[in-house]
């Protein structure tokens, strides 16, 4: 029974690595157009730089999540006496989010084509923007929001 768990942890981690090489090979190449379109234009507009740097952040969150992933797996392959380190990574995981780090999450989110459905999210949540949101509920909603694009677990059977 163990076995299968694993497989399917291996399945779902080889998904999701895949759908992260995706992204930054999507970002990379938005970033790319950017990096040109600025490059083109004498003197930057605000609104690109900001672009810019939103493009910016989706990359190192990409990063992150990489890096997350390669965790992950030296975790499922190490010894026994290796897995000590990670448990302890787990006790101090417990971050507190930020305003920043929810809009930008719900940015990337609304940029992947959920924008109707990232609004919908903050409407649930009693809101009109998401700073009028209580940060206790941030967790929550990013949960949701992660959770938007892909299949229910049971839904095909």
């Amino acid at each position: 029974m163990q076995e299968i768990t694993e497989s399917t942890r291996d399945t779902q981690l080889d998904e999701e690595l895949a759908d992260v090489l995706i992204a930054i090979s999507v970002i990379a190449k938005r970033l790319a157009r950017k990096l040109q379109a600025v490059n083109q234009e004498e003197v930057p507009q605000m609104g690109k730089m900001s672009e810019l740097d939103a493009q910016f952040k989706e990359l190192r969150v990409c990063g992150e999540t990489i890096i997350g992933i390669a965790d992950a797996l030296a975790g499922m392959f190490s010894s026994p006496a290796k897995e000590d380190p990670p448990k302890k990574a787990a006790k101090e995981e417990p971050k507190v989010l930020t305003l920043e780090d929810v809009r930008h999450q719900m940015t990337v989110i609304a940029q992947s084509g959920f924008s109707a459905e990232v609004k919908a999210l903050i409407t649930k949540y009693g809101a009109r923007k998401l700073s009028d949101i209580d940060p206790s509920q941030y967790e929550s909603l990013l949960k949701e929001a992660d959770a938007l694009g892909k299949p229910e677990v049971g839904a095909d059977g």
